[in-house]
């Protein structure tokens, strides 16, 4: 068998995997906690609007009012050593200065999912600080008013296994983006699908990925992928939780516009 055979056989069958399982249906999933991704949505043009070179496709991770030496911030992750720090008694940007005074590697570990470092001083000297610059108490009311969306769980992510080869499922809520990847550990198969948060692909897919796959089979794979059920025992407990209190305040609206 032709390596471009073995590929398409060892991806068919990983991509079956989706299909073995009961569990929610994608589309359903993604429906009922739309307002996860409509809060982030929110957020990212209260960015736009007010931070410099700050565009719709840049990542939005983690975003928290936290304490640290007695002093209250509004925190927020853009990409890994990239900050928005805010002095939220001030209502002003922290300075460098104070960053590195007020702040150890271990509260960003802790918080903000950080990876220790060799030094534990290298992320206070190389994080970089970016400004907001908006109506302080606008951003400070807002991240209040949705704190319980927005430290729900961001993303959910799940794989299936044939022996070393996996495929893996995301959902990412702050940037609303959904992907499909097939691995092995030797490249041999490393391919990834990306979808919008209405399960709609890119107009876009890499040239190198419509090749492999081939256009004919990707349109297939489109057309199945919004069946895709997800089994609950691999969705965080706080968006499987999130999506049952959606389902019951559906059925108790229609159980009143009935009455």
């Amino acid at each position: 068998m032709k390596d471009k055979e073995k590929k398409e056989a060892l991806r068919n069958q990983l991509f079956a995997k989706y299909f073995e399982e009961e569990g929610i249906l994608v589309t359903d999933f993604l429906d009922k906690l739309s307002f996860i991704a409509s809060a982030w949505q929110d957020l990212r043009e209260l960015c736009a609007k007010n931070m410099k070179y700050f565009f719709q496709g840049k990542s939005l991770e983690k975003i928290r009012i936290v304490q640290s030496k007695g002093r209250k911030y509004l925190i927020l992750k853009l990409l890994v050593e990239e900050y928005v720090v805010i002095d939220v008694e001030k209502k002003e940007n922290i300075s460098k200065i104070d960053f590195q005074e007020s702040f150890e590697e271990s509260f960003f570990i802790k918080h903000f999912d950080e990876e220790k470092r060799n030094d534990e001083n290298d992320f206070i000297r190389h994080c970089m600080l970016i400004k907001y610059y908006g109506d302080m108490n606008e951003l400070i009311n807002f991240y209040l008013k949705n704190q319980n969306i927005l430290e729900l769980n961001n993303q959910i992510v799940y794989k299936y296994e044939i022996g070393e080869a996996w495929t893996y499922f995301s959902v990412n809520f702050t940037n609303q983006d959904i992907q499909i990847g097939f691995r092995t550990p030797d490249q041999f198969l490393y391919e990834t699908l990306h979808f919008n948060y209405n399960l709609l692909p890119y107009s876009v897919q890499e040239d190198k990925i419509i090749t492999a796959i081939g256009k004919e089979r990707m349109q297939e794979m489109f057309k199945e992928i919004p069946k895709i059920k997800i089994p609950e025992n691999l969705i965080p407990e706080d968006l499987l939780q999130a999506y049952r209190n959606q389902k019951e305040n559906l059925k108790r609206d229609l159980i009143i516009k009935k009455d």
